[in-house]
């Protein structure tokens, strides 16, 4: 019986792939195809990627995910991709990018390289925090004397704790009033659960409004809320 060999080597060392060695195969076919840069929008001021039009925070996890979207692999019995990335330089990442998977039950494998190239931008948030935009009012009422710096201090600490998940959960301008102070807060999300917090801890008498606000579509209305707390 004949032994099988390679016909672009000569080699009798298997396993062999559509009749070559594994090394004259990958000369000749490639298992996948990558770009040699990939061009991400990421926020310069809180470094947030965008991806699948969703600013996201910026993770090896998710430049996978990214890497992926971009290659094209061909038929191929069980693929993998492993990635290995770089530090960071002049805003690039360089990505190893390896392949495993099978052909005709046979292992094999290949390694390529791609480069990320982030693009300075502003996400929607950020945008929105640095022109002052806002979502809500909040309204504290003092019936009690001696409480305003306490309540307010409490509410700071508590817009520092979402202000890693929400960038605008922050105090966009406060205003005096004769009995309290108005709080424009840029996040509605953030300003419901600081009103609920703060009267069910004082239980404090809570009312809910809201106006309609300029900027909204025919789809979704646009709203300003104002929580009005009295305690």
């Amino acid at each position: 019986m004949t032994a099988k060999f390679c016909p672009g080597c000569g080699s009798i060392q298997g396993p062999f792939f559509r009749g070559l060695c594994r090394n004259c195969f990958l000369k000749k076919n490639s298992l996948f195809g990558i770009p040699a840069a990939i061009k991400i929008s990421r926020c310069k001021s809180c470094g947030k990627i965008l991806f699948s039009g969703k600013w996201q925070k910026q993770e090896n996890t998710l430049l996978e995910k990214i890497i992926e979207k971009n290659t094209k692999i061909p038929k191929l019995e069980k693929p993998k991709l492993e990635f290995l990335f770089s530090p960071e330089k002049d805003r690039k990442i360089s990505a190893k990018v390896k392949l495993k998977g099978e052909i005709d039950s046979n292992e094999i494998a290949e390694e390529k390289e791609t480069t990320i190239e982030f693009k300075t931008n502003l996400c929607d948030s950020c945008m929105k925090s640095v022109s002052n935009y806002y979502e809500a009012i909040i309204q504290l009422r003092f019936e009690k004397k001696g409480m305003e710096e306490k309540v307010l201090k409490e509410i700071e600490n508590l817009l520092f704790g979402f202000s890693g998940e929400d960038v605008l959960a922050k105090i966009v301008s406060a205003k005096k009033q004769k009995s309290g102070v108005d709080l424009v807060l840029g996040s509605n999300k953030s300003a419901s659960k600081i009103a609920k917090s703060i009267a069910t801890k004082y239980a404090a008498k809570l009312v809910v409004s809201y106006k309609q606000a300029k900027g909204g579509t025919r789809d979704k209305v646009k709203k300003r809320f104002t929580y009005c707390i009295r305690i």
